[in-house]
């Protein structure tokens, strides 16, 4: 039981914080302000902009999507389609640390 509510909270969590960071940052696109970047990633990527304002509005929704699956699911108590959604939340992680590197 306990681990059902682990993985519905960690679905949860991770989808929410991280669809929260970029679509925060995509406002800040629109808005005309420059989101920080630490300056060790300016050295290695050579520009400032790590991803662009498309790429961030689209993983963004990508993470909103997700949590809105994890919490519906959550409630409906579909416990494999929420462990599924953890997993394709991590998967989308993976593929944006990926987006970030090139």
């Amino acid at each position: 039981m306990i681990n059902r509510w682990f993985i519905a909270f960690a679905a949860l969590l991770t989808s929410l914080v991280l669809a929260y960071a970029h679509l925060k940052v995509y406002l800040g696109f629109l808005q005309g302000k420059q989101p920080y970047i630490p300056t060790g990633i300016r050295q290695f990527h050579g520009t400032e902009q790590v991803i662009s304002p498309v790429g961030t509005l689209i993983f963004g929704l990508i993470f909103l999507s997700l949590a809105i699956a994890a919490m519906y699911f959550s409630v409906k108590s579909k416990h494999r389609k929420v462990f599924f959604v953890l997993v394709c939340s991590l998967l989308v992680i993976w593929f944006r640390l990926l987006a970030g590197a090139t």
